[in-house]
């Protein structure tokens, strides 16, 4: 929350107030250093590091010093205003929701084993075909207005919640649709959550 209340700070500072700060030396340096702050964030965090934590607040301040500083002739506001860049910007929503699945499903189907790089630049390359055709053909349908009126959008929605609503209390009746394991499965993960006890995939697998 407090990421996005940031990026809100930010644009009501710039209606509001505009730009106070017209500093030539400032508009140089500070969109370099905070892209220099990301790129560090990207190199340096692992999954281990908590978040959110203090550490957040570095690519947060990368992104606002980019944000607040870049002037449409400097070297960064160009580098991210590329094709390149902007055409990753609009899939990005769909990119982090298609590459989530995709990557578990992968892991899944290789629980013994480590995803190779030439899996993951395939996946990565699945990802970004699925967000480009999720963009295409859902996110600019929905947000093209002379197509689609309130009324259409607030049905579409009703149904999809529930749909989603009626799929949960299914869910919930039949236990996760348990029926669809062998007899032995459901035992083990019974038996794990009970008593807390590490199943081998192999061990799953062989009964």
């Amino acid at each position: 929350i407090w990421e996005l209340l940031t990026g809100s700070i930010l644009a009501y500072l710039e209606i509001k107030k505009g730009r106070k700060l017209e500093n030539k030396f400032f508009n140089k340096i500070c969109p370099i250093f905070g892209l220099l702050l990301i790129f560090f964030s990207v190199l340096f965090y692992n999954d281990k590091m908590p978040h959110p934590s203090f550490y957040t607040t570095i690519p947060v301040a990368g992104t606002c010093l980019i944000i607040w500083f870049s002037n449409q002739n400097e070297l960064i506001t160009k580098i991210l205003s590329s094709k390149l860049f902007v055409g990753t910007g609009l899939i990005s929503y769909s990119l982090y929701l298609w590459h989530f699945p995709i990557f578990a499903f992968s892991r899944m189907r290789t629980p013994d084993q480590e995803l190779t790089n030439l899996s993951y630049f395939i996946l990565i390359g699945i990802s970004f075909v699925m967000a480009f055709v999720s963009w295409r053909y859902v996110e600019k349908f929905f947000r093209d207005r002379s197509k689609l009126q309130r009324k259409s959008v607030f049905l579409i929605a009703s149904i999809c919640i529930l749909l989603s609503l009626f799929f949960a209390l299914v869910n919930a009746k039949t236990e996760g649709f348990k029926d669809r394991f062998s007899y032995a499965t459901p035992q083990l993960i019974k038996t794990r959550g009970e008593f807390g006890k590490y199943v081998d995939y192999h061990f799953i697998n062989n009964l």
